[in-house]
């Protein structure tokens, strides 16, 4: 191969890379046919939003909601999380009116207990707990995120789906 390391290792290597982003990725579920809502979690990378525009032109749910107001990676930018990465799912082809923004949420608690209540709000309900949801946020932080999730929002019906490791550079 002439790169001076031995395949074997290399190959080791990477074998323990991908087992190590599984288990980050947490407990996932499979993906439903379809959902209520597609709910991305503040991040200050937008491929998480190009993933959530693939999952809606995927026909997986007509509704995608953007929680995330300045986090500890975000506070220097001039807008929120949400609406930076509803720009990039826009770019990527989600229309405007199948968005809703939650634009103040800190931290992955705060986007599950600030998006419940705007879920309420849009869904004219007190426990919108039938709402089949699909998470999508870094696989580092899938497990933060399916914890918060069970915590915050018992009873609902939710799916679990990070990038993959290949879209991730």
């Amino acid at each position: 191969m002439g790169s001076g390391y031995d395949d074997d290792l290399l190959e080791g290597i990477v074998r323990d890379a991908e087992r190590v982003w599984e288990w980050n990725s947490g407990p996932c579920t499979p993906l439903p046919d379809t959902a209520d809502i597609i709910f991305v979690l503040g991040s200050n990378d937008v491929r998480v939003a190009e993933h959530a525009a693939k999952l809606y032109h995927a026909g997986l749910a007509p509704l995608v909601v953007f929680s995330g107001g300045f986090g500890n990676l975000t506070e220097d930018w001039d807008r929120p999380e949400a609406e930076v990465l509803a720009d990039a799912a826009e770019k990527a082809g989600v229309p405007r009116s199948s968005m809703l923004l939650e634009t103040k949420a800190t931290n992955t608690g705060e986007n599950c207990t600030f998006t419940f209540d705007l879920l309420r709000q849009y869904f004219n309900c007190d426990k919108p707990s039938q709402l089949k949801i699909i998470a999508v946020q870094k696989p580092y932080m899938m497990r933060r995120t399916h914890a918060c999730i069970l915590k915050q929002w018992p009873g609902f019906l939710k799916m679990i789906k990070p990038l993959e490791l290949c879209d991730i550079s």
